[in-house]
């Protein structure tokens, strides 16, 4: 019962700055990428909660990452922490699957546009017809996972 009723459980605060952090880091990759929108590109501060849930899902599924690489979680020494190539790809992989299945249970579609109020978003669509730009920017998240975990 201890394990479950601590303040991080019920607030959310270490998940929330690490959520931050991930959006900072998107928003610095992104550097006014003109597929974006404002309402998921603006500052922290300003965010929908919305967008912020979307930040907070991807934090949540670092440890996951970890084990599906075989590592363990949490992790101890994260100066250690390498993903060879395969592992980036794959990983890369999953966190598109897992963006887009955020983004279904949340009503969003596919659209050859990307329109926020109707929620239709063009790269809901399969890893293997991806732009490659897109497929770098799962990549480039899964590279940031240590330095976001060191900060």
């Amino acid at each position: 019962m201890e394990d479950i009723c601590d303040l991080e459980f019920i607030t959310g605060e270490k998940q929330d700055r690490l959520a931050q952090s991930i959006h900072d880091d998107y928003r610095k990759l992104l550097s006014g990428a003109s597929s974006e929108s404002s309402k998921y590109t603006s500052d922290w501060h300003t965010l929908t909660e919305d967008a912020k849930d979307a930040n907070r899902a991807q934090a949540d599924h670092i440890p996951y990452k970890f084990l599906m690489t075989g590592r363990n979680w949490p992790v101890h020494e994260l100066q250690n922490i390498m993903f060879t190539d395969d592992e980036v790809e794959k990983l890369a992989i999953i966190e598109h699957n897992r963006w887009m299945a955020h983004r279904y249970i949340n009503g969003w579609d596919f659209g050859e546009e990307r329109n926020d109020d109707l929620k239709l978003h063009p790269s809901l669509i399969p890893w293997e017809i991806l732009s490659e730009s897109e497929k770098q920017k799962d990549r480039d998240t899964i590279l940031l996972i240590k330095v976001l975990l060191n900060s």
